[in-house]
């Protein structure tokens, strides 16, 4: 109790309720809930505490699991959102152009887009799978330099759309590795589209 509450209550103001963690002797806190009603005219103070450690817990559970929903949330959309702008600007591309081998390579290239897009989709279904315990991991060998240049040009029309360049150097002997493509190509875009 804080001394403004302690001062409240000296002057006979009803304080109807006031939370505290203690720690226990065993080193464990225990959060308690204080109703408080002041006896001026004998000196004391009447106070009733109730255990509500379960409650607090529960509270800091379910703010945990909304950040987590948000930052769920804010990922999913900014996945979503690179091929969705690809998608609309290969067809903004193509409405504009009259010359057909140029108009057929942003369709073919909207639709790469929109496969990415399915793509992320089942990508999502897998992380829920992964949650519940039913994920299994497909390990194959995996050329990495090629699915990094996958991610890299699903990426490109992000990076055209905002006006920037993005340069990349790497061995050219680089040695197959064993891995779940998929699971790597998502981990690698979200870490590249940062």
């Amino acid at each position: 109790m804080c001394s403004s509450d302690l001062g409240q209550l000296m002057r006979g103001e009803p304080i109807i309720s006031v939370e505290n963690r203690y720690r226990c002797k065993d080193g464990r806190y225990r959060w308690l809930s204080w109703t408080s009603t002041p006896h001026t005219d004998e000196r004391l103070i009447y106070a009733v505490a109730r255990d509500i450690t379960d409650r607090k817990t529960i509270e800091q559970q379910m703010e945990e699991t909304l950040r987590m929903r948000n930052d769920f949330v804010s990922f999913v959309t900014h996945q979503l959102r690179t091929p969705l702008s690809g998608i609309k600007w290969m067809l903004e591309l193509a409405q504009e152009t009259s010359d057909a081998d140029e108009h057929a390579s942003y369709v073919t290239d909207a639709r790469a887009s929109a496969d990415r897009l399915i793509g992320l989709v089942n990508d999502l279904l897998d992380a829920s799978r992964l949650e519940s315990g039913k994920l299994q991991v497909a390990l194959e060998p995996v050329d990495v330099k090629a699915l990094t240049d996958d991610v890299l040009g699903d990426l490109a029309t992000l990076v055209a759309e905002k006006a920037q360049t993005l340069d990349v150097a790497s061995a050219t002997d680089i040695p197959r590795a064993m891995l779940d493509a998929q699971l790597m190509r998502q981990r690698s875009e979200e870490h590249t589209s940062e």
